[in-house]
């Protein structure tokens, strides 16, 4: 299984490949919220002429928004909202720069307490934990709100 790394506060992530439409550049324009909506809406991108909405996961989990640099991408996904239905929106992330290959010997250690789910990968020539990004759980429950046009 393939999985897209990244990181929110140098802290790494795995999102899995299967919900990824593709990755592109930081093409947020300036000035694309409203006052109504959360501090993690960063705005909204025109994608082959459909709007779509983006979060900005950094400050969605950790306060503190996704900074402005060449490995910065705004990483299209496919997501079900609370009535079955698929739309796109965008994650913006930082250090959106490598993929991991999970072969079907590693497996996914989940901790019983936290109910979270970890990869254990080698990166660089050493063995890692990576949390999963698990866009059921990460999300917030009314994102789906911001994803009508």
């Amino acid at each position: 299984m393939l999985f897209l790394l990244l990181s929110i506060t140098n802290k790494r992530y795995a999102l899995s490949a299967e919900h990824i439409i593709e990755v592109i550049p930081n093409i947020l324009e300036a000035n694309t919220t409203s006052p109504k909506t959360p501090e993690y809406f960063a705005g909204r991108i025109n994608y082959y002429g459909s709007l779509l909405p983006v979060a900005d996961i950094c400050q969605m989990h950790a306060g503190i928004p996704c900074v402005n640099k060449i490995s910065t991408r705004i990483i299209l996904i496919r997501h079900r909202n609370s009535d079955g239905q698929e739309t796109t929106i965008g994650l913006l992330a930082e250090k959106v720069t490598e993929t991991v290959k999970v072969g079907k010997k590693e497996k996914n250690i989940t901790h019983a307490d936290s109910g979270k789910s970890f990869l254990q990968v080698g990166i660089d020539g050493k063995s890692s934990k990576i949390e999963i990004f698990d866009l059921s759980v990460m999300l917030p429950s009314n994102f789906e709100v911001f994803c009508k046009k």
